[in-house]
């Protein structure tokens, strides 16, 4: 959550960044334009992760005594934790911008197996630590501190290779270098701001409002759910650049054409895991923890937050469009309403159901937003496109692979012990899988 929330601190300049790496790449930004831009830039975060990490370093007493709900918890491990989160927060947050480079530069090949190794590293072998040094959240979070903080490293330095070498005449800092885009950066900084809010507004609440055990179940699911755009933000993110590519150019047809194969991809990908997560919820998550009082708890938020994120991620491509032409108006008028919405209800079903409650208004001003709002972006810029991009692109991909996993879901035994569990996930997993690739390929043969 601390993450999610620091993406206040960048000002829209991650987008920005990358968007604009990738004109720099077609010819419209000269060498010294970019690398002014770029010092620049790196300043801004420098300066913005100090004065932010040390305000929430300042407020890590508030948040670990008097926010969180502990419980029987060391209350002096808490603050360690909270402050040791606090200075990774604020590593992985400087590294966006090293992230945005790159992907405006689509090295996609090179950040996707730089991801890999640093969530292997992140997730994987932390346990070697904690093996060797204590079962313990003090050396779990210091683990993270130090793969962070190489992490940041790495970054820079792939970074600092698609900038020019020669040296700007007016220093490392000018504003002239970001007033051309400071019109577009605030846009997406206050677009990105409400996004936040409506997307960790029920976590933020719920936090507050749940014992740390309930809250655990509650973040078991939503962490499981956050899959399906693990799975779809990073096709979002190798398109965005592309697309601002082609529009430049004024190449509008290939343009379309990508992006109609972005979402049929995502339909098959993210939709399938949808499916598996919404119909298999309590399996999955008894084959994964072996525990069926976790699996009673949290299979229910699981279904709301997988489908809600769903509804998000093809709400996304609307975004896609607008940020290729560099317009965000519609965007950011879309996400107002949103907000007017969802903070009201978000506070009040958490109250008083709790994380369902929450994930409920998760789900449906999700689809709400995609049917109406989504309508009237492509009506804007792409007239009588959205309800042929609903059915060919996204519902005759995702209909089979729905039917085929309730039909499992019905048939499907109950499992008797973790290892049948988890073999029946599998098989089920891949089954759903299948069925959508299918889909999507004879999809694809169709639009082509």
């Amino acid at each position: 959550m601390l993450l999610a929330w620091s993406a206040l601190l960048d000002l829209g300049l991650v987008p920005t960044i990358s968007r604009e790496t990738s004109r720099y790449r077609s010819g419209a930004l000269s060498d010294q334009q970019f690398q002014g831009l770029f010092h620049t830039l790196q300043m801004m975060f420098l300066v913005g992760g100090f004065c932010g990490g040390g305000g929430l370093w300042l407020l890590s007493d508030d948040i670990a005594y008097q926010w969180l709900n502990v419980g029987d918890l060391s209350r002096s491990e808490v603050l360690l934790a909270v402050q040791v989160m606090v200075v990774t927060t604020m590593l992985r947050w400087m590294g966006g911008l090293y992230r945005g480079v790159i992907n405006g530069a689509e090295q996609l090949v090179w950040l996707s197996s730089f991801g890999v190794v640093a969530a292997t590293c992140r997730s994987i072998l932390v346990f070697v630590s904690m093996w060797l040094f204590g079962f313990t959240p003090k050396i779990f979070f210091l683990h993270q501190l130090l793969v962070s903080l190489v992490e940041l490293i790495f970054l820079y330095w792939k970074a600092r290779s698609f900038v020019s070498k020669e040296s700007v005449s007016h220093g490392w800092w000018s504003i002239r270098d970001i007033a051309p885009v400071l019109k577009f950066s605030v846009v997406i900084a206050f677009t990105s701001s409400i996004s936040i809010c409506l997307t960790h507004l029920d976590k933020l609440v719920l936090s507050g409002i749940l014992p740390l055990i309930e809250y655990g179940y509650f973040s078991l699911a939503v962490l499981m759910a956050g899959v399906v755009t693990m799975i779809s933000a990073p096709v979002g993110g190798a398109l965005m650049p592309r697309l601002a590519f082609l529009h430049a150019e004024g190449n509008d047809e290939k343009l379309g054409y990508l992006y109609r194969g972005a979402t049929r991809l995502v339909s098959a990908l993210a939709g399938s895991l949808t499916v598996y997560l919404y119909f298999f919820s309590h399996l999955i998550v008894y084959a994964w923890t072996g525990d069926a009082a976790v699996a009673r708890e949290a299979s229910s938020i699981l279904e709301l937050y997988s489908l809600g994120n769903l509804f998000l991620a093809f709400a996304a491509f609307p975004y896609y469009l607008q940020y290729a032409r560099g317009d965000l108006k519609l965007h950011l008028w879309g996400n107002v309403f949103m907000l007017v919405f969802l903070v009201p209800m978000v506070v009040v079903f958490s109250k008083e159901f709790g994380a369902l409650g929450a994930g409920r208004v998760w789900v449906a001003l999700n689809f709400i937003y995609l049917i109406t709002w989504g309508a009237y972006v492509h009506w804007k810029w792409l007239p009588g496109f959205h309800l042929r991009w609903i059915w060919k692109d996204i519902l005759i991909i995702i209909l089979p692979a729905t039917l085929s996993g309730w039909g499992i879901s019905v048939l499907l035994p109950i499992a008797n012990g973790q290892s049948e569990a988890l073999i029946q996930a599998m098989l089920v997993g891949a089954a759903v899988l299948l069925v959508s690739m299918v889909s999507f390929v004879l999809s694809n043969r169709k639009s082509g």
